[in-house]
């Protein structure tokens, strides 16, 4: 409700509701004082109710007085109230509307009606509501933009237009409203009203340089390119470093077909001294969008990136930059390089420091994400990503006393929000396996599948680490099943499945899964363990050759030369 009128009750008004007779009545005048004290004090009892939040013993009152005066708008009112209270919307829209029907220039009845419409979902009815509020009412102009809104809904455009005039005649001309106007123009297709609005922003606003954006970009949406050229131009005239202008000027160049043009205009651009880093900055940005394995792109990119560099080498937004081209490159040495740069000028913005650690954990320079994420921390305390990448490498280094310590530190800092609270948790479900503290670790793993019973990620390692401990091996099979079926060319998940088959000695089954898995994977843990099933299923010769592949590979078990040797499969 955008505004109830706070209800100032003269009680002698609406007791008049309560105790008036309807006609003259052959009670003695003493029996007629005797009846309206009695319906007073009703309503003053009905009254203290409601304020106190008692709305059915309000209601209740209420109602003994409407039994005697069932006409009076005042009343009808508040039994209304009452039921809005109670969210008994359909019954406060009638009474509201009964109120209405009595007493037709009363602003709140509508305000009333409305909301119980609004609640009822019948939106088709607000229009006529408000429309009979503007007819019967003065001074209801602020409930002109719920007006609006409603034609909105029912999409009467060329009302709604209307409507907007009044807004904007009471209120007077903004560039909200403006803004709203021309989306109206645009929908009706009033084409030259729009071009007129635009014109007029720019008048009254002669510095103003984004109204002059966006009638470029009308222009540009009408294929009237001439105009988006010649004003583009000009505007480039009174602010020669606008990025929007800039980046407007290049689209223009490209639907002209003048491509050579653009190219020559972006190397100015990125080679000119004298525009600021920001422009540059906003049109790298803009280029962003199909980048990945685009090679030309990157190249050119990575190209742009370095002549900022060397027109704004004192900036750390230039470095900060080439890192984004450079990591979504996948070159990530050169991202990681840019980052450090960066964040050497300024190490205050910790978007850059993210970058960097989460490029380093994922190049895997395990010593470098601790460091850098230790100093991060100190600069930035409540920010749970940095504890959990140091937590995280500790984890990959398997010192799993030290990565506990930082993923409880950046489990107390991580919120319902927090795009690492999962990760945090099953990583530290993890640790707690390998401290063979299991409770603890099953624990959390529940606790995560409860809120979400789709982890598959948390699902598939409790499931493993359940079918190493060989506990509690039916319900480590029904979860790995889930998981290969939601994921069924997944090496990982699928050798996870085959290997819980293979505790189970379900070997024909377990080869299914191993075998599909060592196939889409090179890693020596995968290519083992089918080595190991068909070491089973009698297949000694084609196990010795896993064995001897998965060894290779560095990522075998330390039973790996006994198993060669003895050409034996060993627990």
């Amino acid at each position: 409700m955008k505004k109830i009128y706070s209800v100032i009750l003269v009680l002698s008004v609406l007791f008049v509701g309560c105790t008036k007779n309807k006609s003259k009545s052959t009670l003695t005048n003493k029996s007629t004082n005797s009846y309206n004290q009695a319906n007073e004090a009703r309503f003053i009892d009905a009254m203290g109710f409601y304020h106190a939040d008692k709305f059915e013993d309000a209601l209740n009152k209420f109602q003994i007085c409407y039994e005697t005066q069932p006409n009076e708008p005042g009343l009808n009112y508040m039994i209304s109230r009452t039921y809005f209270k109670l969210k008994q919307y359909d019954k406060s829209l009638k009474y509201a509307n009964a109120a209405l029907q009595l007493d037709p220039k009363n602003i709140e009845y509508y305000v009333l009606s409305a909301e119980n419409s609004k609640k009822l979902n019948k939106l088709q009815d607000l229009e006529s509501t408000y429309k009979a509020m503007f007819k019967n009412t003065k001074g209801a102009e602020e409930y002109l933009y719920d007006l609006y809104e409603a034609q909105m809904y029912e999409r009467k455009y060329a009302d709604a237009l209307k409507t907007m005039d009044d807004i904007q005649a009471y209120y007077g001309p903004n560039e909200a409203l403006i803004n709203e106007k021309l989306k109206l123009y645009i929908k009706l297709s009033k084409f030259e009203e729009a071009e007129k609005e635009l014109k007029f922003l720019i008048a009254e606003n002669p510095q103003e340089i984004k109204y002059r954006h966006s009638l470029v970009k009308f222009y540009l949406e009408r294929s009237q390119i001439d105009k988006a050229e010649n004003q583009t131009d000009s505007t480039l005239l009174i602010s020669p470093s606008d990025p929007i202008a800039t980046m407007l000027k290049y689209e223009i160049f490209k639907q002209k077909g003048q491509l050579t043009e653009a190219e020559n205009f972006l190397d100015k651009i990125f080679s000119n001294p004298k525009i600021n880093i920001d422009t540059k900055v906003e049109f790298v940005l803009s280029m962003f969008k199909g980048l990945t394995n685009n090679a030309e792109k990157q190249s050119k990119l990575i190209n742009y990136t370095n002549d900022i560099i060397k027109t704004n080498p004192e900036n750390a937004k230039s470095y900060a930059l080439a890192g984004d081209v450079n990591s979504y490159s996948d070159k990530k040495k050169d991202a990681i390089a840019n980052y450090k740069k960066s964040l050497k000028i300024d190490p205050s913005k910790n978007i850059v420091w993210v970058q960097l650690v989460l490029l380093e954990l994922q190049n895997n320079e395990l010593d470098s994400v601790i460091t850098n994420g230790l100093s991060a921390q100190e600069l930035f305390p409540v920010d749970s990503r940095f504890p959990y990448f140091v937590g995280t490498a500790y984890y990959q280094k398997k010192d799993y006393n030290a990565a506990v310590k930082y993923l409880k530190q950046a489990q107390a800092l991580t919120g319902e929000e927090s795009d690492v609270k999962d990760n945090t948790r099953s990583t530290l479900a993890d640790c707690y396996f390998y401290l063979k503290e299991y409770e603890k670790s099953d624990m959390i793993f529940e606790e995560l599948l409860k809120e979400n019973p789709q982890n598959y990620s948390a699902m598939n390692n409790y499931c493993y680490f359940l079918s190493l401990r060989k506990e509690k091996l039916e319900y480590a099979k029904e979860m790995g099943l889930k998981v290969a079926k939601a994921f069924p060319d997944e090496p990982t998940y699928l050798d996870t499945y085959g290997w819980v088959l293979f505790v189970n000695k379900d070997y024909k089954e377990a080869e299914i899964y191993l075998c599909k898995a060592a196939k889409n994977s090179n890693n020596g843990t995968i290519v083992e363990h089918y080595g190991d099933v068909l070491f089973q299923l009698g297949e000694v010769d084609k196990a010795l050759q896993m064995w001897q592949k998965a060894k290779l590979t560095g990522e075998a078990s330390d039973l790996i030369d006994k198993k060669i040797k003895d050409k034996k499969y060993y627990e």
